[in-house]
C-alpha cells in the first residue's frame, strides 16, 4: 500500500508541476508577447493571465492536497523507512502555503490596484503602478519558490537509480 500511495503522490505532483510549468513558460509569456497578442491591451492580457492563474491555483490546491494526504499515508505505512515521503510532505505544505499567500493575499491586492489604476489621477497612477510592480514581483518569487519546492518533492519521490532495477 505504501508504494501505491507514494506513486499516487508522485502522479499528483507531476500533474501539478506540468500545469505550473506550462503556465509560466507558455501561457504567461504568450499573453504579453507583442507579436502574438497584438490585439490585446496590457490590461486585457493581465485579466486573462489572472483568470488562468486562478485555475492553476485550483490545480495546486487539489494536487498539492492529494499529494500531501498520500504522503502522510505513505509515511505512516512505511514507519521507519525512507525519509523521502516525510520531506516531500513538508515541501508540499510549503507549496500549498505559498499558493494560499499568493491567491488570497497578493492577487487580491493586485486586482484592487489594477482597478484603482484605471480610475485615478495621473499623479496617483505612478504610485499605484510602483506598488503593483512590487507586489507582482513578490508574487512571482513566491510562485517560483513553490515551483522549486514541488520540483524537489518530485525528485525526492522518484525511485532510486532512476527506476532501473538490478537483475
Amino acid at each position: 500500500m505504501a508504494p501505491l500511495s507514494r506513486n499516487l503522490a508522485l502522479l499528483c505532483l507531476a500533474f501539478w508541476f506540468g500545469a505550473c510549468l506550462f503556465f509560466s513558460a507558455v501561457v504567461a509569456p504568450t499573453l504579453f508577447d507583442p507579436d502574438v497578442a497584438s490585439g490585446l491591451s496590457r490590461d486585457m492580457a493581465g485579466a486573462i493571465n489572472t483568470a488562468v492563474l486562478r485555475r492553476v491555483y485550483l490545480i495546486t490546491y487539489i494536487c498539492g492536497g492529494l499529494s500531501a494526504f498520500m504522503l502522510i499515508v505513505c509515511w505512516v505505512l512505511e514507519r521507519g523507512g525512507s525519509h523521502a515521503p516525510k520531506r516531500a510532505f513538508f515541501l508540499c505544505l510549503l507549496l500549498l502555503v505559498g499558493n494560499a499567500v499568493n491567491d488570497v493575499g497578493i492577487h487580491r491586492r493586485l486586482s484592487r490596484a489594477r482597478v484603482e489604476m484605471a480610475n485615478c489621477s495621473p499623479s496617483r497612477h505612478a504610485e499605484l503602478k510602483a506598488s503593483f510592480d512590487r507586489w507582482h514581483k513578490g508574487s512571482v518569487w513566491i510562485f517560483t519558490a513553490g515551483l522549486a519546492a514541488g520540483g524537489l518533492a518530485l525528485l525526492l519521490l522518484l525511485p532510486p537509480g532512476g527506476g532501473r532495477h538490478r537483475r
